[in-house]
Order: C-alpha cells, then structure tokens, then sequence
C-alpha cells in the first residue's frame, strides 16, 4: 500500500483583488441608491390629517401619490439595477474556483430593484 498522496496545490491570488473591491464599492453604491429610493417614496405617499388639525384647517394634506418623487424612485430604482447587474457581471469574472461565491447582496438588489421597478410600471396611470 502505497501513501503518495500529496497534497493539493493551493491556488493563491497572487496581488491583491481588485474585482472584489470593486463589487464591495459597487454594493454599497446599491444600497445607498436603494435607501434614497426608500426616501422618495417615503416622501411621495399621500399626507394623513393628523389628529390636531383633522379638517385640514391649517395645512391641507396632499391626498395623492407625487409624481415627481416617484419618477425620481423610479430613475434611482434603474439605476440600482443597473449597477447591480455590472457587480453581478463583474462577479462572474472572478468565480473561478469552488470556494469563490456569487454576492448575495448584488442579486438581493436586483430583486428588489426588479420588484419596485414592476410595480411603479404597473401602477403608473
């Protein structure tokens, strides 16, 4: 019985990786797009009269959605979909070897981004 086993070649990145700082920035460019989307439409939800001026005596509540700030979510919604899916591209370069893995927080902003794009689509007048 022979025991010439020997030992696997670790495969090591020679200098440093830029393609993973870069998915780093380019995922926190998405998150940060993703939260100011949060704000416009925040913002651009209809205002409820409050129980200290519930007629609307001294400020009248806007009883619509905005149009203006929901195109503004809707531009940073493509936006966010769009650098997400160059992260995803850019991801797909450097997975080379078993231990490399897919950004799970590049394809959880292209969910999100698909979602909130459909819904502003299908729900435009």
């Amino acid at each position: 019985m022979e025991l010439n086993i020997e030992p696997k070649a670790v495969h090591r990145r020679k200098r440093r990786d830029n393609i993973k700082s870069a998915m780093k920035i380019i995922s926190a460019v998405c998150w940060i797009l993703f939260v100011l989307t949060l704000g416009y439409i925040s913002r651009a939800m209809p205002e409820q009269p409050t129980i200290f001026d519930p007629n609307g005596v001294r400020h009248h509540a806007r009883l619509f959605w905005d149009p203006d700030l929901i195109l503004n979510a809707y531009i940073s919604l493509n936006a966010t979909l769009v650098a997400s899916l160059m992260g995803l591209a850019l991801n797909a370069f450097r997975v080379k070897r078993t231990s490399d893995r897919v950004n799970p927080s590049l394809t959880l902003m292209v969910i999100l981004s698909l979602f909130g794009i459909l819904i502003i689509y299908f729900n435009s007048d």
